[in-house]
């Protein structure tokens, strides 16, 4: 296996694993995509950003750097479509309240509340979920574990892979 199929194999397994963790069961909806990206840039965050908006969808964008033999989640954005805005928020992490089997998406620090997503949607809430730092570290454990076994998304999620030139 060359390094661009261990870059795409490793985005595959994290979209995966983040999609199982952020919808538990629940089918992801048409208006609703997760996908792997190189760190945004001011012009790649605009255009998804517009692609949002025309698709009328929601996206969680995983962000790697996929220069590195093995590459890992160096951050999370989520760009959401509403009415004639387009918002977006990077530095989003992982959380997980304890017992729970699905995650929420923190946002930077200084924002309000926090991230659900839904199977067609992402919604902001008020609060912020109880237990802020042992639920990111319990979400960060997960997520590797997911991310080194495996999971199942058949018939929840369609994962395409697409390699930049």
């Amino acid at each position: 296996m060359n390094t661009a199929d261990t870059a795409l194999d490793t985005a595959r397994r994290y979209v995966e694993a983040v999609s199982k963790m952020l919808l538990g069961n629940k089918k992801m909806g048409p208006s609703l995509s997760i996908m792997a990206a190189d760190p945004l840039t001011p012009a790649s965050a605009t255009h998804i950003a517009l692609t949002a908006k025309e698709a009328n969808a929601d996206i969680v964008c995983l962000e790697f750097d996929f220069t590195v033999p093995e590459p890992e989640l160096l951050g999370i954005t989520l760009v959401a479509a509403r009415d004639e805005a387009v918002y977006i928020h990077s530095g989003c992490r992982l959380t997980m309240a304890s017992g729970s089997r699905s995650a929420r998406l923190l946002p930077r620090e200084g924002t309000r509340g926090h991230f659900q997503i839904l199977p067609s949607e992402i919604v902001q809430r008020d609060s912020k979920p109880a237990g802020l730092l042992n639920g990111i570290d319990r979400a960060a454990s997960h997520l590797r574990q997911l991310v080194r076994n495996g999971v199942d998304v058949t018939d929840q999620v369609s994962v395409h892979l697409v390699a930049a030139e």
